[in-house]
């Protein structure tokens, strides 16, 4: 079949063929894994690592974060700018704080309130579940639900969660936000 009528997913298939064809000291790929399904997605990352693992320097621009974390060295960007960089590890720690999960009930109304809570760094919604960083930990997070339950939202005890680069991203962009744009002001 001529490459032009190949699926997506198989014309990305195709190209990281044709990439490795001459065994190339140095691979850049771009999005190598868009369109591709999940298990080829996979493949691909396994055949990414072998290739790394014998010497070959790969650099992969993503916006997937789980395709991010599989890499050696990260570096996060944003409006042009690189915002972060270091190991996978390094860049879940610029998340700072603690971590927790609310499966609270009803999750918009419980993200509005916990963005208005004093003790709350930062809140966002990851699926239905509301996700709270605080500086200190346990305590704030107790008193957060304490305080959802009081204002008519229904929540069990909240759990930590290790934060991902998808955490970390987020709460890099938050900080990296123009102080105008945090406040709801306009440019």
């Amino acid at each position: 079949r001529l490459a032009g009528h190949l699926s997506g997913g198989m014309k990305q298939k195709l190209s990281l063929a044709c990439a490795l064809i001459h065994t190339p000291k140095v691979l850049l790929l771009d999005e190598p894994t868009s369109g591709v399904d999940p298990l080829a997605r996979r493949a691909f990352f396994d055949i990414i690592g072998e290739l790394a693992e014998r010497g070959t320097s790969i650099l992969v621009t993503t916006h997937v974060m789980d395709e991010a974390e599989r890499c050696h060295r990260l570096a996060l960007m944003n409006r042009g700018r690189i915002v972060a960089e270091g190991t996978p590890a390094e860049v879940k720690a610029l998340t700072g704080g603690h971590l927790y999960r609310y499966h609270a009930t009803p999750a918009g109304r419980a993200l509005e309130l916990a963005e208005r809570h004093p003790s709350v760094e930062s809140a966002a919604l990851f699926g239905r579940d509301l996700q709270v960083l605080f500086r200190d930990g346990a305590a704030e997070a107790a008193a957060l639900a304490g305080w959802l339950r009081e204002q008519g939202v229904t929540t069990p005890e909240p759990e930590p969660v290790r934060p991902t680069i998808e955490h970390a991203f987020l709460e890099i962009l938050r900080r990296d936000e123009p102080p105008d744009a945090r406040q709801g002001g306009s440019a």
